[in-house]
């Protein structure tokens, strides 16, 4: 049985980003009946709810995309607004697609394929394995593709992160902890995007830049990393290096230790 897509949307005041890139994207799965997308109105006060029944009619009607808008955000939530399209989505496969983001010609095939040879798996451009020695742009680490069920074993994205991007190292290390294979997305057709500075990023939420880093080790293993933040906030981060725990006991000088991914906690 063929497997569905749902490329999931979320826009809030970037319309302009969304007018160069998703009549782009939708029209190069027009034809393949198993791709749909999801758009969600995150309350955007741009026009992107005229412009999206002017333009993108044809599309709706046909039933390749499906509008959603809530009125209530009034900031931009990073968290709840992807948990809030991936479950409005019906599709196997789910895939989080940012405004500024071209999926690219094939990424369907690429998406089938990959599922179908290793059912238990994600799609990211998120680098967690460190011997691929790839840093993607940080404007395409969002972009996360993965099964409906694995979405929903682990409750989605943690709605208790605020600020942009932790959510989503928070996420891929819970998909992982559950024996899901990481994919790493490193091909140049699939990694074309709209340039744009910090502030576009983050000027719809409540994010505010920190002025203060401040690094406390605790071991050879673990770190926090304490951010502070002008609105008198702060976040605490815990670094851990997997290769380094437990490494002064003399038993591992002796045995081979199954090592996780490293991570932020």
């Amino acid at each position: 049985m063929s497997m569905t897509i749902s490329f999931c949307i979320v826009c809030m005041n970037r319309l302009e980003h969304l007018k160069k890139t998703l009549l782009e994207n939708i029209r190069q799965f027009v034809s393949n009946d198993n791709v749909h997308f999801i758009l969600l109105d995150y309350n955007s006060k741009d026009s992107l709810e005229e412009w999206s029944k002017n333009e993108l009619n044809e599309y709706i009607r046909a039933g390749k995309l499906t509008y959603y808008k809530t009125f209530q955000p009034t900031c931009f939530d990073h968290s709840h607004s992807k948990n809030m399209a991936f479950k409005l989505a019906k599709s196997d496969i789910i895939c989080n697609i940012n405004a500024d983001h071209f999926i690219g010609a094939g990424f369907d095939e690429y998406i089938t394929s990959t599922f179908s040879k290793t059912p238990d798996s994600f799609l990211s451009h998120n680098l967690l394995d460190k011997k691929d020695k790839i840093n993607p742009p940080v404007d395409l680490l969002g972009k996360v593709c993965l099964k409906k069920e694995h979405f929903l074993k682990v409750r989605g994205f943690d709605e208790r992160f605020k600020d942009y991007g932790y959510e989503d190292t928070d996420f891929l290390n819970r998909l992982v902890r559950i024996g899901l294979t990481a994919h790493l997305v490193k091909q140049s057709q699939f990694m074309r995007f709209l340039s744009h500075d910090g502030y576009s990023r983050l000027e719809n939420s409540e994010s505010v830049y920190p002025f203060g880093l401040y690094i406390s080790h605790i071991n050879q293993s673990q770190s926090y990393a304490t951010f502070l933040y002008e609105n008198g906030h702060f976040e605490q981060l815990l670094f851990l290096l997997t290769k380094a725990v437990n490494s002064e006991k003399y038993v591992n000088s002796y045995k081979k230790r199954d090592l996780l991914p490293d991570m932020q906690i």
